[in-house]
């Protein structure tokens, strides 16, 4: 069973525990998918939105990647990774995520935070 530990913070909120640490890009690349902003029609007619990213746009993975060919180039974004419990356990000031190989790629639910 692959696993991943990280160096990490827990913090407790009245609405529930939360980690902060970080992790490879090449991990989270490995555990995650992107929940992409999308319409469904309800019963009534209504629309819901669902989801969070942006759809990718072959156009601005483009410009990204002539961006990070510069030497300037920089993320001071946080990205908030929504996993579920049974795939995390906190042991001594470590994050551990483990899963099944079945999994990969499919346990960890992203979106990036803009912190300007």
């Amino acid at each position: 069973m692959p696993k991943i530990s990280i160096d990490a913070i827990k913090i407790e909120q009245p609405i529930g525990e939360f980690f902060y640490g970080k992790m490879t890009a090449r991990d989270l690349m490995g555990i995650s998918y992107s929940d992409v902003r999308r319409l469904e029609n309800e019963e009534r007619g209504v629309e819901k939105y669902l989801g969070i990213q942006r759809p990718l746009k072959k156009d601005r993975v483009k410009d990204i990647h002539s961006y990070i060919s510069t030497i300037d180039a920089t993320f001071p974004n946080s990205i908030i990774v929504a996993i579920n419990e049974e795939h995390i356990v906190w042991e001594n000031g470590r994050l551990v995520i483990s899963y099944s190989k079945s999994e990969v790629g499919n346990i960890a639910r992203y979106s990036m935070v803009n912190i300007d």
